[in-house]
């Protein structure tokens, strides 16, 4: 995982391919260069990053959905659903089974929904190794 960030567009972007990512400096290079060369402006503040990230933060919807009881008590489906946090690290060397399911496309919402033996299981039934 890679961010990309320049001081005039902020963050360019999250990117799980490290080429992307590239590209996406290299764009953000270009078009700073562009811009300075073009409008002869040039301040110190110019920057361009590209950084591997080693840990990431962020809230997901658990697609539970949130009860709530009507007038009579009968439980029903307001239509919203709950949210957590969840963080993933990218700095441990062995993957996980639900990591290699993570980069062969599984949705998040169904990788929070399984276990660890879940996940090892559907990793060998569909032959991911």
């Amino acid at each position: 995982m890679c961010i990309v960030y320049s001081n005039d567009e902020g963050l360019d972007g999250i990117y799980t391919d490290y080429e992307e990512a590239l590209k996406a400096y290299e764009g953000a290079k270009s078009d700073l260069e562009r811009y300075v060369r073009e409008n002869g402006e040039f301040s110190t503040d110019e920057l361009v990053v590209i950084a591997r990230i080693d840990k990431q933060f962020f809230s997901i919807d658990t697609f539970k959905p949130v009860m709530k009881e009507d007038e009579q008590g009968n439980e029903v489906d307001t239509g919203d659903t709950y949210w957590n946090f969840k963080e993933l690290d990218y700095t441990t060397k062995e993957k996980t089974h639900r990591d290699r399911l993570r980069e062969s496309g599984y949705p998040e919402h169904l990788l929070d929904r399984m276990s660890d033996e879940e996940c090892e299981g559907e990793c060998e039934a569909v032959g991911i190794v």
